[in-house]
């Protein structure tokens, strides 16, 4: 009997080694804190390729002679920048998964916040053949909006983003503001090709990231997201609400019942909707 109870703690042991083991080859660590893990490991090493373009760029003299050298190290400042965004971007994701991405609202003027992020994706399409435009509703002007503005300019760009991963070579993105009868405010961008023969959108899968992020950031503050797609011409619409934002305690219980995977179908459905084109 003695053997007998020395040797239960031995299986006992064994059995959550087992179940240790089964946790690593079928891989269930939660996505969020894998989400997590990765983008913290990858911010330091980026932080230092982004300092070392800005670097190299700054001590490159302006001559011909360093022409192809400052062209590589622009290129390279383009896409460690990119990169940039989607690791904030998974990050950002992962604590709406989470449920710890808390915003801060407070009283913001829409026109302000429009051009401001419409000024920051000017970076988007540098070096492309597409045209970025800017209207804004007279109504809009002196309009007032209760929200967090980073998270708000942040969905802004994160559509132009995406909205150009979905344009043909040669488009025209608009981004408009509205207001909405309850007081809120509408965003709206929209991807218009140049002409009915142009190029299909080379890069669509790559919009879905930015969009799942862009539903979780409006459903946050109470809003909707949509997407529709005629002819030539794609749309996203994003409107926030101006009568009744949602509360911390309100936020807080209400993207603890949200699924990163359900923000992912939805911007899946999202991108796959602009994508359609008619024959």
């Amino acid at each position: 009997m003695a053997a007998r109870d020395h040797d239960a703690p031995r299986v006992n042991g064994d059995a959550k080694g087992r179940s240790r083991d089964a946790t690593l080859e079928t891989g269930s660590l939660p996505r969020h804190d894998l989400l997590s893990s990765v983008c913290h490991d990858l911010k330091d090493p980026l932080a230092s390729i982004v300092m070392g373009a800005g670097f190299l760029r700054r001590v490159l003299p302006e001559s011909e002679a360093t022409a192809s050298a400052r062209r590589v190290v622009d290129a390279i400042q383009r896409s460690a920048d990119r990169l940039s965004r989607v690791v904030g971007d998974f990050s950002d994701l992962g604590k709406i998964a989470q449920g710890t991405l808390v915003l801060h609202p407070a009283s913001h003027a829409v026109a302000e916040m429009t051009r401001s992020a419409f000024e920051t994706s000017k970076a988007l399409v540098a070096g492309t053949e597409i045209e970025l435009a800017l209207r804004v509703a007279p109504e809009a002007e002196a309009a007032r909006l209760r929200c967090d503005r980073a998270r708000v300019e942040q969905t802004i760009v994160t559509l132009c983003a995406a909205a150009l991963r979905l344009a043909p070579e040669r488009a025209k993105i608009e981004l408009a503001v509205a207001t909405t009868p309850d007081g809120g405010a509408r965003f709206e961008i929209t991807v218009a090709r140049e002409s009915a023969g142009g190029m299909a959108p080379q890069r669509p899968d790559g919009a879905k990231l930015g969009l799942a992020l862009a539903k979780g950031l409006v459903e946050l503050h109470g809003g909707e997201i949509s997407a529709s797609s005629t002819g030539d011409t794609s749309s996203f619409c994003a409107s926030f609400p101006g009568d009744s934002p949602p509360k911390p305690a309100q936020q807080k219980r209400s993207r603890r019942r949200k699924d990163a995977t359900a923000a992912s179908r939805g911007a899946a459905f999202l991108a796959q909707r602009t994508m359609k084109r008619e024959h």
